[in-house]
């Protein structure tokens, strides 16, 4: 259902040595098929780049790995899923009805390729929002549904500048959880039911009346899930120069969760060389980058996750100084204290729950705590309640939520800084991708019961 795949910078005849720690697989032939990335994390006896991860040949399709009898976790084998209707398929627009686009001198940009796109309509598939919900997410709350026929144009009349995008990544992040209820007291409004999920998104541009953008741009922002995306608030997309980095980077290393662990590590928690951090949900799309920047600043890094291959990951990969299962654990307080003799200087805290409450008891004086995610929290009706809090008196504890849209100003600063560590090797990164719309439900209910191993994202075309 998912492709775990990691990528890098460095080139393919990059010398490669066998990974330690990955789970055991066995292999099952697969048909053979185009256009997939073929970096699958985990896979015993192919080719090892400690930055790349297991990388198979281009040309032919990957092996579909499955679950061995000797496997001590679940394996994630990768299925591509079949788009029932195909969203590229460019037809007259006379065949469904509609009107032929018009040329204009009003285009910001183009040239005879894409003139011709814009004169051709094709089906738009929407995964939508059934109704609101008070509980965790499931995939029957949300809906693949046709929506028809749209033409490849900005419509005439909109009352402002539009772009026409053509959606090719789509992130999963826990944050859209919120906006599935029918609550308007936050930072930002609930999903309509009947209309598309929102969420980020890289696209590439159709059709523009914004003089920024132009037909083939490729920009990253707020879009819907779905085939095609009309943004009306195009001054919101950020245009993405091409490079090395692959495009759906730009929703995790160099995207909002990226910018998060960022904010958090640096602005919230003021960190120290040498100081003691904890990371939660460290092999998620923001946990597995707090982990870097605090071993390149000189931290000690412990982190915690919900499989014993995602522990793995952690001190294998990532380079955490220590990890553990925390559902292993029956005395999380008790697991603190073993990795933490002295105390925990900062905690990057993503979970919530009885793990915060944990934490609290092993901070040491001064410390600090950045609260990010509370996922645990996010499917509940009745959330937890803290039942330590009065450590932050005694310790002189600083915890302190934050969004990353606060601190947008820092974030040419973030893109330089990240993307310079990433090509000097000093970074990597672990993304979960499944491929097609209609996976997308699934992948996003995933995130509540751990089922992604890195940052989740949905893969709906690579054209």
């Amino acid at each position: 259902m998912v492709t775990w795949t990691t990528t890098s910078s460095l080139p393919d005849n990059q010398p490669r040595a066998e990974p330690t720690g990955s789970p055991q697989l066995t292999v099952a032939p697969q048909p053979s098929c185009t256009n997939v990335p073929w970096d699958v994390g985990g896979l015993q006896g192919s080719n090892w780049n400690p930055r790349r991860g297991p990388s198979l040949p281009q040309s032919r399709c990957p092996p579909v790995p499955t679950r061995s009898a000797h496997a001590r976790t679940p394996t994630y084998p990768l299925r591509l899923h079949k788009i029932l209707l195909d969203p590229h398929r460019k037809v007259p627009a006379e065949e469904l009805g509609g009107r032929k686009a018009k040329p204009t001198c009003s285009r910001a940009g183009g040239d005879s390729g894409m003139e011709r796109e814009r004169q051709a309509v094709a089906r738009n598939r929407k995964v939508v929002l059934r109704g609101y919900i008070d509980r965790a997410p499931r995939e029957e709350d949300m809906e693949l549904v046709d929506g028809g026929a749209v033409e490849l144009r900005v419509p005439e009349g909109g009352g402002g500048p539009a772009v026409l995008v053509k959606n090719l990544y789509l992130s999963c992040d826990p944050y859209m959880r919120g906006r599935m209820r029918d609550f308007r007291n936050s930072y930002i409004p609930p999903f309509k039911p009947g209309s598309p999920i929102e969420g980020f998104g890289v696209g590439r541009v159709v059709d523009s009346t914004h003089p920024g953008f132009s037909a083939g741009d490729v920009v990253s922002g707020m879009t819907g899930w779905e085939d095609y995306s009309l943004i009306t608030k195009p001054e919101q997309l950020r245009k993405i120069q091409q490079s090395d980095i692959p495009l759906s980077y730009h929703l995790g290393l160099l995207g909002m969760p990226g910018f998060t662990a960022y904010v958090g590590f640096y602005e919230i928690c003021s960190p120290k060389k040498g100081e003691f951090v904890f990371v939660s949900a460290a092999s998620g799309a923001v946990g597995q980058i707090v982990g870097q920047l605090a071993k390149l600043h000189g931290c000690y890094v412990v982190g915690s996750a919900g499989t014993d291959q995602k522990v793995e990951l952690l001190k294998e990969k990532f380079g955490f100084d220590a990890a553990f299962n925390y559902k292993e654990e029956p005395d999380l307080t008790a697991a603190l204290k073993r990795h933490f003799p002295e105390g925990i200087d900062i905690y990057f805290e993503n979970v919530g729950g009885p793990m915060l409450d944990a934490v609290l008891l092993n901070m040491r004086v001064h410390g600090r705590i950045a609260v990010c995610g509370m996922v645990s929290q996010h499917g509940v009706t009745a959330p937890a309640g803290i039942h330590n809090l009065f450590s932050l008196i005694s310790k002189r504890i600083e915890m302190k939520g934050f969004i990353q849209s606060d601190y947008v100003h820092l974030f040419p600063q973030f893109v330089d800084d990240i993307t310079r560590h990433y090509r000097d090797g000093k970074i990597v990164y672990v993304e979960d991708m499944s491929v097609g719309l209609e996976s997308g439900p699934a992948s996003f209910v995933g995130l509540f019961s751990g089922k992604n191993v890195g940052k989740q994202v949905v893969c709906v075309s690579r054209d």
